[in-house]
């Protein structure tokens, strides 16, 4: 009896022992911070930075993604900057990120005032196809010029459709808000 009781000690000893580095784990991935679902980047030709410079963003998403792209100005006006009304949806991935340089035939140009960049990834899956038409309707757009890319919705109620969205969907949406590049000088 001692013997098996011993073995039994032994082996429950061992198993905890063994086990410990894996209950652990999750602890420590806990205090890592989370991998960011898309990057954007700021590409500018030249300092110091002037209103009405152009500028481009580039976009990576960490997954096979379906992509949008907002302006949102310091008066809350909204102008869809990928995809526009006429533009069809591309899957866009890791390795060939998008680049957005112009709106039609307009340049993106540098605000003397604070505007926001929204950069919003659909992750490409059931889910996420479903999700998509939703981030941006045809109804959004304005007939105002450029009448392909701007929207008849405020900034403030974009970003909102979009925070219910990503609560709906936290796997598939995910949603970066950035300060867009801004004039050191006029």
């Amino acid at each position: 009896m001692t013997k098996k009781l011993t073995a039994l000690t032994l082996l429950f000893a061992l198993s905890v022992f063994i086990d410990l580095p894996a209950h652990a784990a999750p602890a420590a991935k806990a205090r890592q911070a989370p991998a960011k679902p898309i990057a954007t980047r700021f590409k500018l030709k030249k300092k110091p930075i002037k209103k009405g410079d152009p500028f481009s963003v580039s976009v990576t998403p960490r997954e096979k993604s379906f992509i949008f792209l907002f302006y949102v100005d310091a008066d809350d006006r909204a102008v869809s900057l990928y995809p526009g009304k006429t533009e069809s949806f591309e899957i866009i991935s890791p390795e060939d990120p998008l680049e957005v340089s112009s709106i039609t035939d307009n340049t993106i140009k540098i605000d003397s005032k604070q505007g926001k960049i929204i950069t919003v990834a659909v992750r490409y899956s059931a889910e996420g196809k479903k999700v998509k038409g939703q981030v941006l309707k045809a109804t959004d757009f304005s007939e105002e010029k450029p009448y392909k890319h701007a929207l008849a919705i405020k900034g403030k109620d974009l970003i909102e459709r979009l925070e219910f969205m990503r609560a709906d969907h936290p796997r598939d949406v995910h949603i970066l808000v950035q300060d867009a590049p801004k004039a050191v000088t006029n």
